[in-house]
């Protein structure tokens, strides 16, 4: 009991002085408050996961894949046939390919609308680069790229590239682009779940805080989840 309740059952002047610490019996107030933590938890992981998978479960869908050739040294310009996106697309997925090796291409993509005449503007510089030298061998960069589009309404489009080749590659390159709707990152997930965790992992550490000081004064002591094997 409270050194409220015990004032109050018996009428003490002056009342008893608030109690401090944790009795060796005092029942663990924060226990019972785990496992509706729990549920919570479980309750919201289930409804992270179906709005996840709502909106595309990590998978893409392809709606158009085009390539055209870029040529060393000239400024390259391609504009595709037009093509029809038939709902909004939150998030628009481009991504190129070209096989640069010891190179890059420079490129630049608008996804146009004919209706509206509005422009999706992306830049991407791709870049490989790998070789050998005493510590073996060595790579870096990489030879594709992209950029995601927002909120893309539905609508007739083309598309049109700027690419661009250095002087001294010794050959023609094609670029391979991809339009695909792109759902939301599996990160994304991963940070939501992580924020509902602190509540049961909070509740946790106050239960299990007060049944480490609970047992502080017995002969066999409870380890604090901070206590150094050493503070003996």
């Amino acid at each position: 009991m409270t050194s409220g309740q015990i004032d109050a059952a018996f009428q003490l002047k002056p009342p008893l002085s608030p109690s401090s610490g944790v009795n060796a019996c005092q029942p663990n107030p924060h226990r019972p408050k785990l496992v509706p933590m729990l549920m919570l938890f479980a309750l919201f992981t289930v409804l992270a996961l179906a709005v996840h998978g709502f909106l595309g479960g990590g998978r893409d869908r392809v709606l158009q894949r085009l390539q055209f050739t870029l040529q060393p040294g000239a400024e390259n310009h391609y504009s595709s046939e037009v093509f029809h996106i038939a709902s909004e697309q939150k998030r628009l997925h481009v991504q190129h390919y070209v096989p640069v090796n010891n190179s890059w291409a420079d490129l630049e993509v608008q996804l146009v609308n004919h209706d509206s005449g509005q422009r999706f503007v992306g830049h991407n510089e791709i870049s490989y680069y790998s070789g050998y030298d005493s510590d073996g061998s060595w790579s870096e960069g990489g030879q594709d790229g992209g950029v995601v589009f927002y909120g893309v309404p539905p609508g007739d489009y083309h598309v049109e590239v700027d690419g661009e080749l250095p002087v001294e590659s010794n050959q023609a390159m094609t670029d391979s682009i991809t339009l695909a709707t792109s759902p939301p990152p599996t990160s994304n997930l991963l940070i939501c779940l992580g924020f509902l965790a602190l509540l049961p992992l909070f509740a946790w550490f106050r239960s299990s805080a007060f049944e480490t000081e609970r047992w502080s004064d017995s002969d066999h002591p409870k380890k604090s989840f901070f206590t150094n094997e050493d503070d003996d």
